[in-house]
């Protein structure tokens, strides 16, 4: 689903329920609601890293 995901110009966008939706109907699965959560909780996690290393690089390249 990562492979996938949107951005908005300024970063990457969480994966929406369709998408997640769309995959599990490829997959022929019915998740439970603590797999969506899960995924949802990484995806959180996943786009809090990119905010941080879009972070560091702009301090590095605002100090240069």
């Amino acid at each position: 689903m990562h492979n996938r995901r949107t951005s908005n110009g300024f970063g990457a966008n969480p994966i929406n329920y369709t998408e997640i939706d769309s995959y599990f109907n490829l997959q022929r699965y019915r998740p439970e609601l603590w797999e969506i959560q899960a995924i949802n909780k990484l995806d959180d996690i996943a786009l809090d890293c990119y905010a941080a290393e879009a972070k560091r690089e702009a301090a590095k390249n605002k100090s240069k």
